[in-house]
């Protein structure tokens, strides 16, 4: 259950002001050094076509870099506040609206009430204890007390709702064409036989698509091929050669000028040890784009001036992976944030929280303003059951 649906408050005619729907939670993995930091300098009108998309890829790769990381920061500031703040705001909630439905039972049942506050008993008492169980986890003693009031016992409420989800569910699935077993649909109201079918539904559809792109694909291999897959083909192999070449040559250049005993200085020889370990270790892997983007790194210092036109063409391919790569990874943090929070900027999740834990706060103090009344008169009672029930 995400944080959305452990917040969300029942539609009841208890508190009419209150809005407690306000939802409450992508790992990037670091990037090598240094590819989005490279430059190739010199008036636009003299440098070729490849090195001014280089310099245009390499400033969407910063631009991108300092997006992600600020949404980042963003998501750690929102999941530290409603963990500190938004969270503990509602649980208090749920908390006084348990205590207060245990004081009504209480009071009621040392003061006798009539019939009218009997009648309203019945209805404030399990309204609160589900608004109380829409932010807590439900008690013994407050399930005793909703099930001796309510028409309905809160776990067969729960049940049917469950039982009912299950249904539109299983409805759907058949409109997708997909079957039901008979033993399937008895087990509607088991939330995890529902949870394992609907894995088995996954993997059905996820076979389907495999199995489908296998057919495509065979028919296009029967296929003659146009001129210009062929010579699509040829510039893939053609790169896929070049790309064999430059690994061994580049991890060889890298190795000669990050040797750490041809380096005097204590500092920078730690400094060449570290990217040199990285660069064996992308080597030994076959990883030419680590082993690009290291050498891209270390010619922060260097320049790239030079860059050979197979070189440069080869970089250009690292630049474009790595946009496509944050590109996805931002994507997913704000897929994330909707997701967990309901809003797609942080500022209006801040805000959507706040704003809730600040009616949340107000609610609290009224139910503690009722609950202190209760314990100081007993004879309040009518006045509490008015203020939650106004006629």
């Amino acid at each position: 259950m995400n944080r959305a649906s452990r917040n969300q408050a029942s539609e009841t005619p208890l508190f009419d002001e209150l809005n407690l729907g306000a939802p409450a939670s992508a790992v990037v993995e670091k990037q090598a050094p240094g590819a989005g930091l490279v430059k190739i300098h010199g008036p636009k009108d003299a440098l070729s076509k490849e090195q001014q998309t280089f310099n245009r890829l390499a400033s969407r790769i910063r631009n991108l870099k300092a997006r992600l990381e600020q949404a980042e920061r963003d998501q750690l500031d929102l999941d530290q506040f409603h963990l500190t703040q938004h969270r503990p705001a509602l649980e208090a909630l749920g908390g006084a609206f348990l205590d207060l439905a245990l004081k009504l039972e209480e009071t009621a049942t040392k003061g006798r009430p009539d019939k009218s506050k009997n009648r309203r008993l019945k209805q404030a008492i399990p309204r609160l204890l589900d608004r109380a169980f829409d932010l807590i986890e439900p008690t013994p003693e407050g399930l005793a007390l909703h099930d001796k009031y309510a028409r309905k016992g809160h776990e067969a409420k729960r049940r049917k709702e469950a039982t009912a989800e299950a249904d539109l569910f299983l409805a759907m699935a058949e409109v997708m064409g997909f079957e039901i077993p008979p033993e399937v649909r008895a087990k509607s109201n088991d939330p995890e036989a529902m949870d394992d079918f609907a894995e088995s539904l996954a993997r059905q559809a996820a076979e389907v698509m495999e199995a489908e792109e296998l057919a495509r694909a065979q028919r296009a291999s029967r296929r003659k091929k146009t001129k210009r897959q062929l010579e699509r083909e040829a510039a893939e192999k053609a790169k896929a050669d070049l790309k064999q070449r430059s690994l061994r040559d580049i991890y060889l250049a890298l190795a000669k000028v990050l040797h750490p005993d041809i380096e005097p200085d204590p500092e920078k020889r730690r400094h060449k040890e570290d990217y040199l370990k990285q660069a064996s270790a992308a080597y030994q892997d076959g990883n030419l784009m680590e082993l690009l983007q290291l050498e891209m790194a270390w010619l922060e210092t260097s320049g790239i001036q030079d860059a050979s036109p197979d070189k440069l063409l080869l970089f250009l391919e690292v630049l474009k992976e790595q946009a496509t790569t944050l590109e996805q990874a931002c994507r997913q943090t704000e897929l994330r944030l909707v997701e967990e929070y309901g809003a797609h900027t942080a500022r209006a999740a801040r805000r959507a929280m706040t704003e809730t834990k600040q009616e949340a706060d107000l609610n609290r103090h009224h139910l503690a303003r009722l609950l202190r009344g209760l314990e100081a008169d007993p004879l309040f009672l009518g006045a509490c059951l008015e203020a939650l029930l106004p006629r």
